[in-house]
């Protein structure tokens, strides 16, 4: 499909504007830095507390209705103050 028949396709769904690179891509060869890449170290994550774990554990043990009365009462981490049902 040309272009412009599929930006008349689009419109006529009402997906349209169809947003466009301001610049036409680059045809000429790709610039390659000089400079050796960074090495990264991998670090192990950080080991979860005993009290992250046993929490983990009582939420995979939870069925859905327990799930469902436990979400409300989470204040886990910051989500909980932008909340909207309580």
């Amino acid at each position: 499909m040309s272009k412009p028949g599929r930006s008349a396709l689009l419109a006529e769904m009402g997906l349209a504007p169809l947003w466009r690179l301001r610049r036409p891509p680059h045809d000429g060869p790709a610039e390659v830095s000089a400079e050796a890449p960074a090495v990264l170290e991998e670090t192990p994550p950080p080991a979860a507390s005993a009290a992250a774990s046993e929490r983990e554990a009582a939420i995979q043990a939870m069925d859905w209705a327990a799930l469902k009365r436990a979400v409300p009462a989470c204040t886990a981490c910051a989500l909980h103050g932008a909340r909207k049902q309580a």
